[in-house]
């Protein structure tokens, strides 16, 4: 990977380039994130019940939206600049000075949205290695990416070449140029790449010592899952999630008082009339599946509304459920 980044050097035709600067990257971006925003704030308010009933899935949307724009947006077909580009006079180019191929600027697209889009995405995976894995590769997307993006917008002077401006041997620039002289980039490379797979070697390392450290925590897993599986299986609500959580409350007159809570939390496909009545019918999906220790409290919530990445609206509501109830009863509800 370092190797494929470091020969970025043309001197051919060179003219005189005019690197863009820290805020001229950052705010070409804020605006280009403005206006992928409001178009999904319009298809999220316009198609409400049909965005709700995606889940976290409608971030494929965001997706495909954010691909799409800059692909075509920052390619030969598109001009080679994106909204926000052509308020602060920048462009993307190749290395040789001449645009994009379609191809190519859809690549570099992916690249540049997918760590953003990809946080907040929920995957629901039963197989626990396969979980560890796709765990891993989406925090080192996420994180180890940017974390690579920041040090090369900071550090990687003057022509603050990004991750995918390397991978994809691109530049953006702000002058009109038939080839460019670009520095090495062999440091800066190395530095990203070293930033990117110590994010994944850490997130795997601390999945196993989780794994071993916190055996309450894995051997409740199944159990949660079986709780998922029942909720998901009624017609109403998707993208379950179950969290067994104990918390510790200091005590003045004795020792600390122990709470454990199981939290389930499901998305409504549709409006609901009823919110009460959803609740209830969670409360004794989890009654009837889960094996309540004693004491142990049963919380249950319904969020509502779209995610489409760029732009989200989510409402949600909760009450307390009690653990002995097995029937969708709104009295078994307990309300603070």
């Amino acid at each position: 990977f370092v190797s494929s980044l470091e020969g970025d050097i043309m001197t051919t035709q060179v003219s005189t380039v005019i690197w863009p600067s820290f805020w001229a990257r950052l705010c070409a971006w804020l605006i280009d994130w403005l206006v992928l925003g409001l178009v999904s704030l319009a298809v999220g308010w316009l198609a409400f019940d049909y965005a709700s009933s995606w889940g976290t899935s409608g971030r494929l949307f965001g997706l495909v939206l954010g691909t799409v724009y800059f692909g075509v947006t920052t390619s030969a077909l598109g001009g080679q600049a994106s909204i926000g580009m052509r308020v602060f006079r920048l462009k993307v180019v190749g290395l040789e000075g001449g645009p994009l191929g379609l191809p190519t600027a859809f690549g570099r697209a992916l690249l540049v949205i997918s760590p953003v889009l990809l946080n907040g995405w929920f995957f629901n995976m039963q197989d626990e290695v396969l979980s560890i894995i796709l765990g891993a590769l989406l925090i080192s997307a996420i994180f180890g990416v940017g974390l690579a993006q920041i040090y090369l917008l900071f550090f990687n002077r003057p022509t603050r070449r990004l991750l995918h401006d390397l991978v994809f041997r691109s530049a953006v620039v702000s002058t009109e140029v038939n080839a460019i002289a670009v520095p090495s980039v062999g440091k800066p490379a190395r530095i990203a790449s070293i930033i990117i797979l110590s994010v994944f070697c850490m997130t795997i390392i601390g999945a196993m010592v989780l794994r071993t450290k916190m055996t309450h925590l894995m051997a409740t897993l199944p159990a949660q899952r079986k709780i998922i599986q029942a909720v998901n299986s009624l017609p109403e609500f998707s993208g379950a999630t179950s969290a067994d959580n104990t918390t510790s409350m200091m005590s003045s007159s004795g020792p600390p008082i122990v709470q454990r809570t199981l939290l389930v939390t499901a998305r409504s496909r549709t409006r609901p009339e009823n919110i009460n009545q959803n609740l209830a019918k969670i409360g004794a999906i989890a009654s009837k599946t889960y094996r309540f220790a004693p004491g142990q409290r049963l919380v249950v919530q319904i969020s509502y509304g779209f995610d489409l990445g760029f732009a989200n609206y989510i409402t949600q509501n909760g009450a307390e459920y009690s653990t002995k109830c097995t029937s969708a009863d709104i009295k078994c509800l307990v309300r603070p």
